[in-house]
């Protein structure tokens, strides 16, 4: 909703149309990347174990319990994915948090 908001406030009405945002976990957004190229992906990877959302074998962390397992076959992954769907000139925007400052709870 948040992002609808932005978009309907800084675009005109005939270009809000080429805007999608697609809310899913990197894995299930990449394989909905459309087939032409983007102008922009921002991407907020999880933190390998800082944040444990479920219990449920989906998670990448899960599936890859060793750190440099996950970093190459998991994070660095997705992000060639991500960069590999941007147009030439197109920005690719990653929030990245430093895990060993932040305190969550």
């Amino acid at each position: 909703a948040g992002h609808t908001a932005i978009i309907n406030a800084f675009l005109p009405a005939d270009r809000r149309s080429a805007f999608h945002i697609t809310y899913a976990g990197f894995e299930e957004a990449a394989a909905r990347l459309p087939e032409e190229p983007v102008d922009l992906v921002f991407t907020s990877p999880p933190f390998f174990d800082f944040e444990t959302y479920s219990d449920l074998g989906s998670q990448s962390v899960s599936r890859f319990a060793e750190f440099n397992t996950w970093l190459v076959d998991f994070l660095f992954v997705c992000l060639a994915k991500a960069w590999s769907a941007l147009r030439v000139g197109g920005h690719c925007v990653i929030h990245i948090a430093d895990v060993f400052k932040t305190r969550v709870c």
